[in-house]
């Protein structure tokens, strides 16, 4: 990947007096909501477009509709989504100027998530705790609100602005803790991971009798996580949401990321990209159903020690366990598999009754 030929974008702040933020008209109406100026006309700049979704948009104020009013200047950071995965992609875009900015309020909208633990540790290094953000639960109206453009578009075009804050952050959030070399991050102790993917445990289980050191990143504060981003040797994780963690990290990682499906993850080679990491990519993914999973959120994932995974670990010296059994079987993989399917079907059927009124 040519990082270089992705930075072409140029940033502004634009400045609009009076201005009204509106949050989603309902949890289920993600495009609706952001920013309004003071005759009730909707900020198009203010609306997210990302390579799957849609967040704000114009009919939230069909209508005059009451409002809080507050006296003061603020900026608009953009919706917030509570899935580490999408908080790294598709909520950071706006938050460049906070490299530098260090004392305007900021604005979120959510759909009634807390902002907090991890999330706010990334706004907590940008300069921003909770006395600062403001949570836009309902329509606020402003001196000014201030709206930054966004440093990363669906396609990772970025500014340099964004690529500086991205570095901003992980020196800001690195504590050098006692960072083990060779790092195993797990997945397994995810709540309900079971219903989705299986097989983890067979491949965790030959990085923990290699040496290898296992930590899971949902037990561990964004701090600690970019600490061993930054100074582990060698990390081994699952492709998904874990591995876009690197990019914070440091360029001299060795990080190995075990493709769980055939589905390429675009967001993982322009993160890996960001931080100059060249991630070594394993195929473990066993899919008896062509053409399925369909996409990175949705399953289920099969993985198993594939003869790709046995001429990697052969090639690094790594010693393989044949006796620990999988928890993934076809019976499992069939009933996740219809699940998905009867989901599919009755969610085109719903758009389809809902489109005729």
């Amino acid at each position: 990947m040519n990082l270089q030929s992705k930075i072409n974008q140029t940033v502004q702040i634009d400045q609009i007096p009076g201005g009204l933020i509106v949050p989603h008209r309902s949890d289920a109406d993600y495009q609706t909501g952001g920013v309004f100026r003071s005759n009730g006309q909707f900020v198009e700049a203010s609306k997210y477009i990302g390579d799957w979704m849609v967040r704000g948009g114009d009919r939230a104020v069909e209508e005059p509709i009451d409002r809080t009013y507050a006296d003061q200047d603020v900026m608009f950071l953009g919706f917030f989504i509570r899935q580490w995965g999408h908080y790294l992609v598709d909520c950071l875009g706006r938050m460049w100027p906070l490299v530098h900015e260090k004392n305007m309020k900021v604005a979120m909208i959510t759909r009634h998530e807390e902002i907090s633990g991890n999330y706010l540790q990334v706004l907590q290094t940008l300069g921003v705790d909770a006395e600062r953000l403001i949570i836009v639960d309902r329509p606020m109206q402003f001196r000014n609100v201030f709206l930054p453009s966004l440093g990363k578009d669906k396609d990772w075009n970025l500014a340099p602005e964004y690529l500086e804050m991205l570095r901003y952050i992980g020196k800001k959030a690195d504590r050098t803790l006692n960072v083990p070399k060779r790092v195993y991050l797990s997945r397994s102790r995810i709540p309900g991971i079971e219903k989705t993917e299986r097989g983890e445990n067979v491949l965790e289980h030959q990085f923990v009798t290699n040496g290898y050191a296992v930590r899971y990143p949902e037990q561990l504060s964004f701090y600690d996580q970019v600490s061993l981003f930054r100074h582990a040797d060698e990390i081994v994780c699952v492709n998904g949401t874990i591995p876009l963690n690197c990019m914070f990290g440091s360029p001299s990682l060795h990080l190995v990321v075990l493709n769980k499906s055939s589905l390429y993850h675009e967001n993982l080679e322009m993160a890996a990209a960001v931080a100059g990491i060249q991630p070594d990519l394993v195929n473990v993914y066993y899919e008896p159903i062509s053409g399925h999973p369909r996409y990175l959120g949705e399953g289920p994932f099969w993985m198993t020690m594939t003869d790709d995974f046995r001429q990697y670990c052969a090639a690094r010296g790594l010693t393989l366990d044949q006796t620990v059994h999988s928890d993934a079987n076809r019976i499992w993989y069939r009933s996740v598999y219809l699940k998905n399917r009867l989901y599919a079907f009755g969610a085109k059927i719903y758009r389809a009754l809902k489109q005729k009124g």
